[in-house]
């Protein structure tokens, strides 16, 4: 498994049984000498992950050019969330897209979930709760020269975008929106 890992460009994780020791080993995997780019995940338990170490679980993820993850509450617990968000943040992240279905980041601190998604290219939303702050402070850091988002599709009323207060936020949002497409 160690050496067939090694080779794989992505790797689907789809309601599998695996152990928390097993998931560990992956994700240092993943931190070290692995070719992997793309992690698809929907587990279907914490029991797999929830003994792995949150900032490996984070670094892991953010060494990947593409994700998508599926119900990412009922995989993580939210040390773990929280240091996710943090590490795709990071200048080093390598996550360039992100599929994030069924997710509630209102515990995430707003300017870590900003600056995780506003450091993708490409961002697709599906059933992900986000609070008004988030939301407020995404738009935010939209404007900023160093957004590098030129996709967003959102997918559900949950994301608090239509809550955003400042209509200019807003238009400039849209406005980066329709020059990036």
């Amino acid at each position: 498994l160690s050496q067939a890992l090694r080779r794989l460009e992505g790797l689907r994780l789809l309601s599998t049984l695996i152990t928390s020791d097993q998931m560990t080993w992956l994700f240092r995997s993943m931190t070290e000498s692995s070719r992997l780019k793309m992690l698809s995940i929907s587990l279907k338990s914490l029991d797999c992950t929830k003994g792995v170490k949150a900032e490996l679980v984070g670094s892991a993820l953010a060494s990947l050019s593409h994700l998508n993850i599926h119900e990412l509450n009922r995989m993580f617990v939210p040390t773990q969330i929280r240091e996710i968000f943090s590490k795709m943040g990071e200048k080093s992240s390598k996550v360039d897209k992100l599929s994030l279905q069924t997710a509630d980041l209102s515990y995430v601190p707003p300017q870590s979930v900003a600056r995780a998604l506003t450091r993708l290219k490409q961002l697709s939303l599906g059933l992900v709760s986000l609070t008004t702050e988030q939301a407020t402070e995404f738009c935010r850091q939209l404007k900023d020269k160093e957004s590098r988002l030129e996709e967003l599709e959102v997918n559900t009323k949950k994301s608090s975008l239509h809550e955003v207060s400042s209509a200019a936020v807003l238009a400039r949002f849209s406005f980066q929106l329709l020059i990036a497409t």
